[in-house]
């Protein structure tokens, strides 16, 4: 069965193939510098713009692919929320909630929540490639053969821009924007239900599999009352299932564990919450 790519799957396998071109052309001018003069140095340091090179390597289009996947989650978000209201909503309660003005202040918001997404994800490569540009100058400057220093370096950093753990904090940051889209666009209705959806094994955290065990899951819980949950864990108020290693089951223990509607069960979390209908009253 084919392995499905998602759209960070997508953009680090282009950004690999980008950063092999970027650290050839390093190895390259490694060489051609070399026997240059401390002057010719500094001149070539000065205009030296690894970044820019990534972005005419074709950086900028991935990019621009990568950022279309916020807004095709975006999107998905809000006509989620529309079909909801429109399915279980009447009277001008509907009118107010999917006229225009809401619609456009709700997408305003999620916009602003991609563009600093964006923003931080580009300071990243910024910082990496200014990195990379001065760890190269230090091993010149200090003597190093220009032509060793960047073939060093190009097999310290593996031929790649950023490493595994930035890769995982980037995929996190989606995963955050996707939950807090959603509770964001479904904030206005209080009787709102969510499930919670994802992997179920031994990998589970306890908050989580809390949530994916819980019976009244099947049918949702309000975000009142997911936050209230939260809160009761990280009081050590409810028992949470905490696998055990001797039994290979999960045991309840009253055990301190953080858990909120952005961040789920923690960094690099793999659930979320999923609207599935509204509570009657």
């Amino acid at each position: 069965m084919a392995i499905t790519k998602d759209i960070f799957d997508e953009f680090f396998d282009d950004l690999d193939a980008i950063s092999k071109t970027l650290f050839s052309n390093v190895k390259k001018m490694g060489t051609a510098i070399e026997g240059f003069s401390d002057t010719q140095i500094l001149r070539v340091a000065r205009e030296l713009d690894f970044f820019l090179e990534l972005q005419e390597a074709g950086f900028n289009t991935s990019f621009k692919t990568l950022m279309q996947g916020y807004d095709n989650e975006a999107e998905t978000i809000l006509k989620e929320f529309q079909k909801i209201i429109r399915s279980r909503t009447i009277g001008a309660g509907a009118d107010i909630l999917l006229s225009p003005t809401n619609t456009q202040a709700i997408a305003q918001q999620l916009q602003l929540l991609r563009d600093l997404d964006g923003k931080i994800l580009l300071g990243r490569f910024s910082s990496e490639t200014t990195r990379l540009k001065s760890e190269l100058l230090k091993g010149i400057i200090s003597g190093e053969p220009a032509g060793l220093v960047a073939e060093r370096l190009s097999a310290e950093w593996g031929e790649i821009i950023i490493g595994d753990r930035s890769r995982m904090i980037a995929r996190d940051s989606f995963a955050q924007f996707s939950r807090t889209s959603t509770m964001k666009v479904f904030k206005q209705n209080p009787n709102q239900l969510f499930r919670y959806i994802g992997s179920k094994d031994k990998k589970n955290r306890p908050a989580c599999r809390y949530f994916i065990d819980n019976q009244q899951n099947k049918k949702g819980f309000t975000a009142k009352e997911i936050k209230d949950l939260g809160k009761k864990m990280g009081e050590k108020k409810i028992p949470l299932p905490v696998w055990d290693n001797k039994k290979k089951k999960y045991v309840a223990k009253y055990e301190k564990a953080k858990f909120d509607q952005v961040k789920c069960g923690g960094f690099n979390c793999r659930h979320k919450f999923s609207p599935v209908g509204v509570r009657r009253n």
